[in-house]
């Protein structure tokens, strides 16, 4: 006897698939420590971007004659856009897969 839930390939006796999504599901990564790594390693490019441009960026600007004021809109401007930008990038993510997103987002 199958499960109520069981597809039609688990009726006929094969698996089904890891990209049958028919049942709602995502389908199945098929090398997870390779995916958590290209993850982990977008991640980490970010935050040294992120953290060599935050110490040298009032120095920069200084040199181009901008006030302290436009210094701090400056650096919250990158967080705000991450804030704005997070949910478009999460349903863009969900459609098409998070690696795409991520190296694209770069």
């Amino acid at each position: 006897m199958t499960h109520p839930e069981a597809g039609a390939a688990s009726i006929q006796g094969e698996e089904p698939s890891p990209t049958d999504a028919s049942d709602g599901r995502a389908p199945a990564v098929s090398n997870p420590r390779r995916a958590l790594a290209v993850v982990i390693g977008v991640v980490f490019i970010d935050l040294v971007g992120f953290g060599i441009v935050i110490p040298i960026l009032p120095f920069y600007v200084r040199s181009l004659g901008v006030s302290d004021a436009f210094i701090g809109l400056l650096a919250a401007s990158y967080s705000l856009a991450q804030f704005l930008a997070a949910p478009t990038l999460g349903r863009l993510s969900d459609r098409i897969g998070r690696r795409p997103v991520l190296l694209a987002s770069l």
